[in-house]
């Protein structure tokens, strides 16, 4: 008791001590007070491009910028328009006016995506071809410094308007040096470790110590310790699992590494960040997983608690305990306080639900297999059990069908039905898709929860200009992330019921390939034109097939490397794995505190990348001293 006394004040005197150290910090650093302090809006000149933020806007002018200057005759007096690759079906925006010599020629252009530029005189209200002097699309490189020259007369033909020559002043620098140094590191470690366990110390053993063959695994033979478990063995005895679920907790260690890594900035490199809002990138896929691991580990929980021979009704009772604690965590953990504007959804209310809904599910079906009298052993069903046995994939298309019938059926105020884009001013001939964004998703949202209750923020406003709230956490996404969790308790039941490692891997396979071709199929593998494009925004169909697809064969290749052949054991992320909710509570909490983050001085990518794989590691870090001091917080 005096050990964990003298820990509590210890703990204290550390948190306070951060504090400080952060409060000192952001009071004596300029640099720091420009970004916890919001800059009111730069200053623009009256006319000309701004000097201190994008033409567009679109992040901070410390990386991803490059210079173009526009060349210009003598008095000409034109309208520059611009618009980013990202923002898909947008009109172009009026950025600067260039009337006199002294207006500023100079843009501070986003390299992160190719730009469409048009050069137009000064009274158009919108690029034509019998009004533009010339017309760019180019994907400008960061630090660049480029001279764009503006034809002297608009030379209109009727067909095509005359590209704007472009000439480089200025090299550009590589900006992905500093992620491919992080990830290059991390290679070289694993290979280095690879090398001194499977080869240096291997060694060493191997030539003073017995040879023995005694935990070889054969995978021919497809015998190991672990799995010499016949198929007719009763699902409700207690089984060897604990070997199988190390490859569970590694991939959930993956997962929450990855989405500590976000909180804390992930490099601020686009495609390690979230979509804007079609399409997908690395970022996307972690919080899907996440919960398609949830849906692996429902199973395998519940058949070991099912094992000790806790009832169904206690075990119910701790599946609606725990699914009310992750809600209610949710809302606790937001930085703001006010309940007149607290955001309803978010990230563990959705866990909440979800594991409600599916561990629901499964234990109803469990419940129905402890009532059926007689035993089933014919080799047809055995081969598919982990199907037939079940309710949740009927419940899972159910879901997705729900999803579906709303998403293309509901009537939206204002809007067309079906639509799946993000809206805003930009998007349309004339403004009529301004309130559609998020489609039927977005109207449910608005109307249940109210805009007072959603999310303020995010990359869709910077880029679209939407002037109505989305909430990517909102309860359309709710019926996919259930599918999502259902398909990730497919997986805990492959893992479970079948003891050939051949015959495991091929389920898992073969599922990762179905859901990802459909995927393909509803999208038309294009960002923006398919039935049912991929958005994480949305948590649509095909996204969801996607993610849980990847899961599958991500999921097949750390059972192979960890489970079948011990290539791995899982370090150090089963550590992580294996208290993931402390991670990823812990981040949220402490991502504006030191040692965990810092303000950015100099705001490049290169501090981006230290202070987010920083804070991974240093999570990581206190991931593996709890292992050691046997600290596991679960609810």
């Amino acid at each position: 008791m005096r050990f964990l006394a003298s820990l509590r004040v210890v703990s204290m005197y550390i948190y306070f001590g951060a504090a400080i150290v952060n409060g000192l910090a952001a009071d004596l650093s300029p640099a720091t007070r420009r970004h916890e302090i919001k800059d009111p809006p730069a200053k623009k000149q009256k006319n000309g491009f701004p000097t201190t933020e994008t033409a567009l806007n679109l992040h901070f002018v410390t990386h991803d910028t490059a210079s173009v200057r526009f060349v210009k005759a003598e008095h000409q007096k034109i309208a520059v328009w611009m618009q980013s690759d990202i923002c898909i079906g947008c009109k172009l925006l009026s950025v600067a006016h260039l009337k006199k010599d002294s207006d500023n020629p100079v843009a501070l252009v986003d390299t992160q995506w190719a730009l469409r530029i048009s050069v137009t005189d000064l009274d158009a209200d919108y690029p034509k071809r019998n009004n533009t002097f010339c017309e760019l699309y180019y994907h400008f490189k960061q630090d660049g410094g480029y001279n764009l020259t503006v034809p002297a007369t608009i030379s209109f033909n009727g067909t095509d308007v005359t590209r704007c020559s472009t000439d480089l002043v200025r090299n550009p620098t590589f900006a992905d040096t500093a992620i491919l140094i992080v990830y290059g590191t991390v290679f070289l470690g694993v290979v280095c470790a690879a090398v001194w366990v499977y080869c240096i110390k291997k060694h060493f053993i191997a030539t003073s110590l017995p040879v023995s063959n005694g935990n070889i695994y054969n995978f021919s033979t497809d015998q190991r310790p672990g799995d010499e478990a016949p198929l007719t063995t009763p699902i409700n005895k207690p089984n060897k699992m604990s070997q199988r679920q190390k490859s569970v907790d590694t991939f959930r260690g993956l997962a929450i590494a990855q989405l500590v890594c976000g909180v804390a900035g992930d490099g601020k490199y686009p495609f390690l960040a979230h979509s804007v809002w079609y399409g997908m990138t690395v970022a996307d896929t972690f919080f899907p997983w996440f919960v398609f691991i949830m849906g692996t580990s429902i199973h395998l929980a519940i058949n070991i608690l099912l094992s000790k021979g806790q009832s169904f009704r206690t075990i119910f009772k701790k599946v609606v305990i725990r699914s009310i604690i992750l809600f209610i965590l949710g809302v606790f953990i937001q930085s703001k306080n006010n309940l007149l504007t607290l955001r309803i959804p978010g990230v563990l209310q959705r866990f909440g639900i979800t594991y409600f809904i599916v561990a629901s599910c499964y234990l109803f079906s469990r419940w129905l297999l402890a009532r059926r009298k007689t035993e089933r052993t014919n080799t047809c069903f055995l081969m598919f059990r982990d199907i037939v046995d079940y309710i949740e994939l009927p419940v899972a298309a159910l879901c997705i069908t729900i999803h579906v019938l709303i998403t293309f059926l509901l009537p939206v105020p204002g809007c067309p039905r079906g639509y799946q884009g993000p809206g805003g001013p930009l998007v349309g001939i004339n403004g009529e898709l301004t309130n559609c964004t998020g489609g039927a998703a977005g109207y449910i949202d608005r109307a249940f929860f109210t805009p007072a209750h959603l999310i303020k923020t995010g990359k869709i406003v910077t880029v679209y200009h939407t002037k109505i709230l989305h909430d990517p956490e909102g309860i359309l996404g709710t019926f996919t992330s259930v599918a999502l969790c259902i398909f990730g308790l497919q997986a805990g039941k492959i893992l479970h019921h079948f003891h050939t490692a051949s015959g495991r891997l091929l389920r898992l396979v073969l599922w990762g390939v179905l859901l990802i071709t459909c995927s393909a199929v509803l999208s038309k593998c294009t960002m923006a034109d398919g039935w049912i494009p991929i958005n994480k925004n949305l948590w649509s169909v095909s996204y969801i097939c996607l993610t849980s697809g990847t899961a599958f064969l991500v999921q097949a290749l750390f059972h192979v490397l960890i489970d079948v052949t011990r290539f791995w054991n899982g370090a150090p992320l089963i550590y992580a794995g294996m208290n993931s909710l402390m991670l990823y509570v812990g981040s949220e909490i402490m991502s504006r505190y030191l040692p965990f983050t810092w303000q950015p001085i100099v705001g490049n990518h290169a501090e981006y990348c230290a202070i987010a794989y920083w804070s991974m590691t240093l999570w990581l870090i206190i991931a593996y001293v709890a292992y050691r001091k046997k600290f596991f917080l679960k609810i």
